[in-house]
């Protein structure tokens, strides 16, 4: 829970990229965080976010390759695309995801977004997102502020500070080439597939517009 949230004050408190919600690594996530919830004054709100697989795993390679945290001791061995492609499978299990968090919370208190939606029509899922918060904004909002945290952005800051300590001969231009294999792509799709047909018969949720790296 927040530390400085204050329900006399404040309306309400954001978390986000919440790695210990992943299932099954942390496969009580759902049943603790609706146990904090009864320890707190705060209603909780449930925001989930769902991406075609190949690129999530496109995003997640970026995103440790440039994070110093994660990248040092790496090289230019990259990622075992084989542990990459497996981790993927909890990673974009959604429909076991949403399954746990309907079991803990009702079903209006959980909202699911495309990612792809936040991206391109970025004002009108945000106001989505606002009325699902019950929060009455009168604010324009700043479509470039959408990019701030993008790979792009990420490759291009990383490389101007750190990228030749830390990856000797690794350029921008090989890291942004990155692709899965297509046994892996295929492989993801193979198994995705179980999954977006529940997402889809179950909780309403189109995933044909995913073309899995294609």
């Amino acid at each position: 829970m927040c530390p400085i949230w204050n329900s006399t004050i404040h309306q309400v408190a954001l978390e986000a990229s919440t790695s210990y919600s992943k299932y099954p690594s942390f496969p009580n996530a759902a049943e603790r965080i609706k146990n904090l919830e009864k320890l707190s004054e705060a209603q909780f709100k449930i925001i989930y976010v769902i991406r075609d697989p190949v690129d999530l795993a496109t995003s997640f390679y970026y995103h440790a390759m440039t994070s110093l945290e994660w990248g040092l001791g790496i090289t230019q061995r990259l990622f075992d695309e084989d542990k990459l492609a497996h981790g993927l499978q909890s990673i974009c299990a959604y429909s076991k995801h949403l399954d746990l968090y309907h079991r803990h919370f009702e079903p209006s208190r959980i909202l699911t977004l495309h990612f792809e939606d936040l991206i391109h029509h970025s004002e009108a899922t945000l106001n989505k997102i606002c009325d699902f918060l019950e929060l009455e904004l009168k604010v324009k909002w700043e479509s470039n502020l959408i990019h701030a945290h993008s790979s792009q952005g990420r490759i291009a800051d990383f490389f101007e500070h750190y990228g030749e300590h830390v990856y000797p001969g690794l350029t921008r231009e090989k890291m942004l080439a990155w692709k899965l294999s297509d046994a892996h792509r295929e492989q993801i799709r193979t198994w995705a597939k179980d999954d977006s047909r529940i997402l889809n018969d179950k909780y309403n949720l189109d995933t044909s517009h995913w073309t899995y790296g294609e």
